[in-house]
């Protein structure tokens, strides 16, 4: 049995003025983000539905941010795929890198205290001259005292292994924003392979938004707005004149 209730000009009006504001909100939360680090931004499509309504889709665009050295040795930048985990008191969440720091425990953290997990849990970084390599693995080079500094032809100590940094794959679909830079983890955890990593030390990857688009797409949308209500208001007019000097008498 066909539908009582068919699509009608307001119907799809109604719809319309609803992308718009999904699509507001996704544009305004890329662009409060614009300066954080690591963050992937969204993008919002409209597609056709049944009886010609506009539905919205939001997928989480994953173009690499650009990536820029800082010569501090905490801050990370991941190339290509993967997502550091750490620990927050919601639980586990993936952070794609950032300026990191020792806390008082010399535990390697976030920027807001989350530990940064290895392979062992939280990490605890001992005196010296912090190494990572590309693929996560933390080695330490321990100070030399300075009578081993002051002996001829003294060998400088060597890097000591202190953990692996845990690296997974970012779940598949629309990313989930925790944040702080943060994204929740997907119902499969998936690790990601040591030949497949690109953690860079001394550097930070940059948010993946470019403000001047996207606030453009802002002015765009708040203009494609207001002509969706001016057509609600001229099919309301319609409608009323219909109804009100449609079969009246001349």
């Amino acid at each position: 049995m066909p539908p009582i209730l068919r699509n009608t000009g307001f119907t799809s009006a109604a719809a319309a003025l609803q992308f718009y504001e999904q699509r507001q909100t996704v544009i305004a939360n890329n662009l409060a983000n614009a300066s954080t680090t690591g963050f992937k931004g969204a993008l919002h499509f409209a597609r056709m539905a049944d009886d010609a309504v506009i539905a919205g889709k939001t997928v989480t665009d994953r173009a690499q941010g650009t990536v820029s050295p800082t010569r501090n040795p905490l801050d990370l930048a991941i190339m290509g795929e993967g997502a550091f985990v750490v620990q927050t008191p919601d639980g586990e969440r993936l952070l794609r890198g950032g300026p990191l720091r020792l806390d008082a425990a010399r535990r390697l953290v976030t920027s807001d205290g989350f530990p940064v997990l290895g392979t062992r849990g939280p990490i605890v970084v001992p005196p010296g001259e912090i190494g990572i390599a590309a693929d996560g693995t933390l080695t330490v080079a321990p100070p030399m005292t300075d009578a081993a500094a002051g002996e001829q032809g003294a060998r400088a100590p060597r890097d000591r292994a202190i953990d692996v940094l845990r690296l997974e794959r970012l779940p598949a679909g629309e990313l989930r924003h925790a944040g702080r830079g943060l994204y929740v983890p997907g119902a499969v955890r998936e690790t990601l392979p040591m030949a497949e990593r690109g953690v860079r030390q001394g550097a930070l990857e940059d948010s993946n938004v470019e403000p001047m688009t996207t606030l453009v797409e802002m002015l765009e949308t708040v203009r494609a707005y207001g002509d969706v209500q001016k057509s609600l208001s001229v099919l309301d007019e319609v409608r009323g004149i219909a109804a009100s000097q449609v079969g009246k008498p001349v």
